[in-house]
């Protein structure tokens, strides 16, 4: 499986933007071509690492810039499990700080 760098997203934040923008979930979901309860969880944070590709989707979307809604870069080497490669299970990296960002 190919390695996709990774952050660890803030799901309130991206929530707050969202319906400051009047999207529902399943609205932004669309938008940014994944599954309305990937987004659900995404923002429940029942899934902490997202794609920097994603991320950044849900930023242009949301019409801000992609620092408003990341805490922290994701292990760089962090091979995501999903079909889509867009976001993993990160619950053992909760409250740990990540490394400084850097280039993709």
């Amino acid at each position: 499986m190919p390695l996709i760098p990774t952050v660890v997203h803030n799901g309130p934040a991206i929530r707050a933007f969202r319906l400051l923008r009047g999207l529902t979930v399943a609205e932004l979901a669309g938008l940014v071509d994944i599954a309305r309860p990937s987004l659900a969880n995404i923002e429940r944070e029942n899934k902490l690492v997202v794609s920097r590709r994603l991320a950044s989707a849900i930023a242009h979307e949301l019409d801000i810039d992609v620092a408003a809604i990341v805490r922290f870069p994701g292990p760089a080497d962090h091979a995501l499990p999903s079909a889509e490669g867009v976001w993993a299970d990160a619950s053992e990296r909760r409250g740990q700080p990540g490394p400084a960002l850097g280039g993709e």
